[in-house]
């Protein structure tokens, strides 16, 4: 059964992609893919679950110049 987050609730921030997600926190696709669906595409709520679990990104910044 897939998490319908849509329906349960708005979203708190950005959205990212599935890819941005893995790419971040150096997930293989398939984790990353099972992750959001669980939280879905708020990078706010992504970022929650992550700390949760004691998951540090490895990739904080999208500026390509600073960060």
């Amino acid at each position: 059964m897939q998490n319908d987050w849509t329906r349960q609730r708005g979203q708190r921030s950005t959205a990212i992609s599935v890819d941005e997600f893995a790419r971040r926190y150096g997930l293989a696709k398939e984790e990353a893919e099972r992750l959001f669906k669980i939280s879905g595409p708020s990078e706010t709520d992504l970022r929650i679950l992550m700390a949760a679990k004691g998951i540090p990104p490895i990739s904080v910044s999208t500026d390509p110049v600073g960060g």
